[in-house]
Order: C-alpha cells, then structure tokens, then sequence
C-alpha cells in the first residue's frame, strides 16, 4: 500500500508540475519558425480526458486456456507541443485488464469459465507524431499499480452424487504484482476543436505472477488492445486590457 501511495503522489506531482511550466503558449513562436513543408498537427496544449474500451488477455499461458475479454478505460491527461508537428501526452486514470480462464480435462478435474479482472491505476506516456494535421503515429510506455484482482465464475465437477457447480469469488490480490510496466504503440486523429481517437497496443513486460512462472517456467503478462474517445477541454482565452495611450504619443 505503501507503494501505492507513493505511486500516486508522484504522479499527481508530475502532472502538476508540467501544467505549471507551460502556462505560457508558445505555439504561435513554434509555428512561425517551422519549416513551410512540415506538417502542423493538431495538437491542443491543454487538459483533457479520455475514454474507451480494453480488450485484453495474458500472453504467456502454460495450458493456452485463457481467452481476451472486454474491460473499460478512463484517464485525464495533459499535452505538451515539442515541436510543430512532435507532441507528448501524459495520462493518469483507471484501467480495467485481464482474461477469461477457461478450466478442463485434461489439466483440470473441474470445467468452466471463470473472469480474472485487474483493476489498475496507470500512468502512460505517449510521444505523438503527426503525419498529417490529424493523423499521427504514438510511441510510448506505461507504468500501473495494482489496486486489486479478483476472480469470479461457475466450475462444475462430478462426484459419487453426480453433477455439482462450484461457485468462485475470490480475491487474489496478494498473488499478483503490485507494479506493471511496459510498452504502447498506436494510431491516432486529433481534430482541430478537441475531440481525438486513438487504437493503440499496450504489451507488459512484468511478470505479473511470480508463483506460475515458478509452477510452469513461464511468465505471465499483462497484452492489451484499446479504443478510446478524447476530448481536449477549451483554452482560457486570455483578455487583452484596453490600449490607454493617448493618441500620437507613440
């Protein structure tokens, strides 16, 4: 818990931090300077969140029993202009992960389908290129703290009095890494008045679970393919105050 709270503190510090140093809009001066053939994205140098669907699984299995479920997503980010056509995006949110465990002969005595679900608090940072105004190519990593795992579902088994149903609502917080990491790549298209779509691939590179890789010599890790919904939040317009030079006395 105690990483937690560090994790999410420094976070909060980073995004805090970055907001307050780029108050001032350079994006008129980047504009001017850049080269008449490269392409000015779209990018909005503004708060803004997003949201979308996880279509996630663990790669790794040992018994190729696991199949890709349907989770949600929710971040706020901030972005920064780099260059003219060159941007970095910060998120911090909520991720939903996991997989679908399938259960039967021959490694297992009882069958079924059971939903493992990773709740996540995670940190992406994502490099945004523009290939156009709109389109632009994402580059990037992620960091996520584990705020809890469950698994829940309906096993069945014989016994000497026939047919039973073994109900499962466990939580395996403990048996999991409390930390992930790893890569994202992806596509999006920013438009010009906020609203952006992204499809990006998230690959772990932390086992997550110590003890399988132990019991079957490979690592477990956390895949994922998102669709998400942006929207950058409108711009403060900044007021200009009244010109009170009196007439010809420039």
């Amino acid at each position: 818990m105690k990483t937690l709270h560090f994790y999410v503190t420094a976070s909060l510090l980073v995004l805090l931090s970055t907001a307050s140093l780029a108050q001032v809009d350079s994006n008129v001066v980047k504009r001017a300077m850049a080269p008449a053939n490269v392409v000015e994205g779209n990018l909005h140098k503004r708060f803004g969140f997003r949201a979308g669907v996880n279509f996630s699984e663990l790669s790794g299995s040992a018994y190729n029993t696991t199949t890709m479920k349907k989770d949600f997503y929710l971040t706020g980010y901030y972005q920064a202009r780099l260059r003219h056509n060159l941007g970095l995006m910060m998120e911090l949110g909520y991720s939903q992960m996991g997989c679908y465990n399938h259960y039967g002969p021959p490694y297992y005595s009882v069958a079924g389908t059971t939903d493992l679900n990773f709740d996540y608090l995670m940190m992406p940072i994502t490099l945004k290129y523009y290939a156009t105004k709109a389109l632009n190519l994402q580059v990037g990593g992620y960091v996520s703290a584990l705020l809890s795992a469950t698994e829940d579902g309906v096993l069945g088994y014989n016994n000497q009095y026939g047919p039973q149903s073994l109900f499962i609502s466990d939580i395996y917080t403990s048996s999991y890494s409390t930390i992930d990491a790893g890569y994202g790549i992806g596509l999006g298209y920013d438009l010009k008045f906020g609203l952006n779509f992204s499809l990006k691939y998230y690959g772990g590179l932390v086992n997550i679970e110590k003890q399988y890789k132990t019991e079957t010599g490979k690592g477990l890790h956390n895949q994922n393919f998102q669709f998400a919904i942006g929207y950058s939040l409108p711009a403060k317009e900044v007021k200009k105050l009244p010109d009170t030079t009196p007439p010809g006395a420039n």
